[in-house]
């Protein structure tokens, strides 16, 4: 379930501005605020959006094709980056952008949507992390993603960075019904 209710002040706000931007303008904010990892890969992008308030980056969130094999049956996009700037050490900010995170990602799966064929959404946080943000816009938990010792994770090919090998947590989100 989507609580829009929740946050459909923060969404009227005409200081809030979220909009679509270009992969190099993404993959800077990425590189400078994500806290694990750093290019985004060009080949599987599809979309990038990054949101202010006022004159504040508050964070970017890219989508792209999943590099895990899916069912040939669905379209499944991948949120594969999504990173948020320190703007909560502003009080005055944390306050009036409480539940900017699931706004952000609910509006853009929403845009993203319109434009390209998705049958599900699938993201990961790692295991400690809550990802209540993603509950709240409609994401559910669809279970763990466990590397085995011998496991050199997505990136095998010669030249690639080592893959994060911790435990993961994968939520969904169905657009439409299967």
């Amino acid at each position: 379930m989507i609580y829009a209710s929740t946050y459909s002040s923060l969404a009227d706000n005409s200081d809030l501005l979220i909009e679509e931007c270009d992969f190099f303008d993404a993959d800077f904010t990425v590189d400078q605020y994500h806290r694990t990892t750093g290019k985004i890969n060009r080949l599987s992008h599809i979309r990038s959006y990054c949101a202010y308030y006022q004159h504040i980056l508050l964070g970017c969130i890219t989508f792209s094709r999943p590099s895990g094999r899916w069912s040939k049956d669905i379209d499944v996009v991948e949120i594969s980056r999504i990173c948020f700037t320190p703007y909560k050490k502003n009080t005055k900010l944390r306050r009036i952008l409480y539940n900017f995170p699931s706004l952000f990602v609910d509006k853009c799966c929403n845009d993203v949507s319109l434009e390209v064929p998705v049958d599900l959404f699938v993201t990961y946080t790692h295991e400690k992390e809550s990802g209540k943000y993603l509950e709240h816009c409609g994401f559910e938990k669809d279970g763990f993603v466990k590397h085995s010792k011998n496991s050199s994770g997505w990136n095998t090919r010669t030249g690639r960075t080592k893959s994060d090998l911790k435990t993961k947590k994968r939520f969904v989100k169905y657009e439409t019904m299967l």
